[in-house]
């Protein structure tokens, strides 16, 4: 059941000047679009997270394409975390006071926001968080096998990932954790192999984001050199999402962005416009079935962080 594992913030990867790959040759290498400063996943917060020692580190240059960042957490207090979709994924490893084991999953893609428990102080928390596409990239198990889903670590990583667990047990930092997930993760880059059709995934998800989730889909799959239905297999495989979901997904995600930085009821005219929702009753509804909530409560919580 998806909403056991708490994941943290993932508004906190700070900016850094890293390049923005440009759209791919079709039929040529794929080379995953650099999304560290195209876009950046918010979650709300919560009194649970402010009660959590929370840290983050950004991947190395060879995985920064694929990884949003490196996190840990460590719960002070049990608590209820809202999670809402943002289209990434986390490989996640929990350690409970009362457990010698390592619990070790991964949390696909989602379209609804859930409520995630934790039961009691003392847990603490690893995480690789993906950008979209970026765990199918490494693993090459198609994100729709995840999609709304906790999913074991050991049947995607097999032997690997236990050895994975094990080792980041017997690390006694976080730069050391970082630094042996980097290997796991480095190892696995250099094992994959692409088919060169896949160009036209990374086209779709760079004009994507670079049209703040306002491209047609039909324009998507035209500009990319693939059929409609193709493009929907395409984001299936790589993302576990249809293309039309994704792209909403992201408008709502600019405008939680939109909010935290203290917009309210006088500007959603202009973001509903901005953002291609049809009208501002068309960015409320929306809103309100991804985050759980209205935008004016969700800002009133957001101008608080």
């Amino acid at each position: 059941m998806l909403g056991v594992f708490p994941i943290p913030d993932r508004s906190r990867c700070t900016e850094r000047s890293l390049p923005i790959h440009k759209p791919y040759p079709l039929g040529g290498e794929l080379l995953m679009p650099d999304l560290h400063r195209m876009y950046r996943p918010i979650q709300p917060p919560d009194a649970g997270r402010a009660a959590a020692a929370y840290r983050e580190a950004f991947p190395s240059p060879a995985l920064a394409p694929f990884v949003a960042c490196f996190w840990t957490m460590e719960e002070t207090v049990g608590a209820i975390h809202r999670v809402v979709p943002d289209g990434c994924m986390d490989m996640l490893f929990e350690w409970r006071p009362d457990r010698p084991d390592v619990r070790r999953s991964i949390c696909g893609a989602f379209d609804r926001p859930f409520d995630a428990a934790s039961a009691a102080a003392g847990r603490r928390y690893f995480g690789i968080r993906f950008f979209p596409g970026g765990l199918y990239r490494l693993f090459r198990v198609p994100s729709a096998e995840f999609t709304d889903r906790l999913v074991p670590l050991d049947d995607v990583a097999g032997a690997q990932g236990r050895l994975l667990a094990e080792r980041l047990s017997e690390c006694g930092t976080f730069a050391e954790r970082v630094a042996a997930a980097e290997r796991f993760l480095l190892d696995a880059l250099r094992r994959g192999t692409l088919p060169e059709t896949d160009a036209a995934f990374g086209n779709a998800l760079y004009e994507l984001f670079r049209s703040e989730g306002a491209a047609p889909i039909a324009e998507l799959a035209r500009s990319s050199g693939v059929g409609e239905r193709a493009l929907n297999r395409l984001f299936g495989r790589w993302t576990g999402l249809a293309p039309k979901t994704f792209a909403r997904i992201v408008r709502f995600q600019l405008v939680l962005s939109g909010l935290e930085r203290g917009f309210g009821p006088d500007d959603w005219a202009g973001a509903a416009a901005r953002y291609g929702f049809a009208d501002q009753a068309h960015l409320i509804r929306d809103f309100r079935s991804l985050y759980g909530d209205s935008p004016a409560a969700a800002g009133r919580s957001l101008v608080r962080r």
